[in-house]
């Protein structure tokens, strides 16, 4: 993901290990975030609200409140930038169209997540997999594993294979490689 916000200043590479805090609720925000490699666990009162993976963006909030809402845990060795919040700040009020830019990147990152909380409301593998696919535009090639589809989708991974193999067997769905899918 490149926008052209954060190639307006150089990052600060931060190394985590397993279990290690990278900030915590209430501590005062110091940066955004961009996972290059590993997961991050975001939790609040204990309650997972996010996982970012590799080439995710974290921490747009702390951009904009005095204190952090959530805890961000390293899930195994993870390696993140840190673009610093008030130079972030100071470049968006310098160039306004990098501003713009980040607030329309910010509202389609908003509607994604919007439409993947939708297809968590549907009832049934066969027609959550169904609407996976079709807001991809009918034709879905996954960037990571079938296993990690699972999660998103929130079906178990016996599930997401089981009801692939009959959408398949059924012709209502054509597989595509190992990681491809198009509703046929």
């Amino acid at each position: 993901m490149s926008l052209p916000l954060l190639n307006a200043l150089p990052g600060r590479i931060v190394r985590l290990v397993a279990g290690q805090t990278l900030f915590s609720a209430g501590q005062a925000p110091e940066a955004l975030y961009r996972i290059d490699k590993g997961l991050v666990r975001l939790t609040r009162d204990g309650a997972t609200i996010h996982r970012a993976g590799p080439g995710d963006l974290f921490g747009e909030v702390g951009l904009f409140r005095a204190t952090w809402d959530a805890t961000a845990t390293a899930i195994g060795a993870t390696t993140v930038t840190a673009y610093p919040r008030h130079a972030l700040l100071l470049v968006m009020k310098a160039h306004p169209d990098l501003a713009v830019g980040f607030a329309a990147w910010m509202a389609a990152r908003l509607d994604q997540a919007r439409a993947e909380a939708e297809i968590l409301r549907i009832k049934g593998a066969d027609a959550r997999i169904l609407a996976a696919i079709a807001q991809a535009g009918g034709r879905l090639e996954l960037d990571g594993p079938l296993l990690a589809w699972a999660g998103q989708l929130g079906l178990t991974h016996e599930a997401l294979y089981r009801t692939l193999k009959r959408l398949v067997a059924q012709g209502r769905v054509e597989r595509i490689g190992r990681r491809g899918f198009r509703i046929i």
